[in-house]
């Protein structure tokens, strides 16, 4: 919805609401209960317009980066408590810079931690 069609929108519904306050000053079957009907059945339409509208749904960049970096230092998190178990484990999930480009690598390193590859033994495949 542009800001010409939001003002008229939020002008509508201003006038549906006092017509709705003061219903008692208007004739019940007058001409501003026929006006009020139409701009009930037009911000009807809007809102219907507005639900089927499929821009804006798109979470920014900085939201999802931010989102793996945390992910990655829960993970690096949970590797460095194992490793008190087993050495050397938490070498497997290095430690990511604030870069986009050292988050998404460190990304795909964890990920080839976990997803099997075709080249994996059937051990390694039941690992992961």
């Amino acid at each position: 919805m542009n800001d010409r069609t939001k003002r008229r929108y939020d002008k509508f519904t201003r006038e549906i609401t006092f017509f709705g306050d003061n219903k008692a000053d208007f004739a019940a079957a007058g001409e501003a209960a026929k006006r009020v009907g139409n701009l009930q059945r037009i911000v009807g339409e809007m809102d219907d317009a507005k639900a089927g509208q499929s821009g804006g749904t798109a979470a920014p960049k900085e939201v999802l980066l931010d989102a793996l970096r945390l992910d990655l230092g829960t993970i690096r998190g949970i590797a460095t408590a194992i490793d008190q178990d087993e050495l050397g484990f938490a070498a497997r999930f290095p430690i990511a810079d604030n870069s986009e480009t050292s988050l998404l690598t460190t990304g795909d390193i964890y990920l080839a931690q976990f997803l099997a590859a075709p080249t994996d033994t059937a051990a390694e495949k039941a690992a992961k």
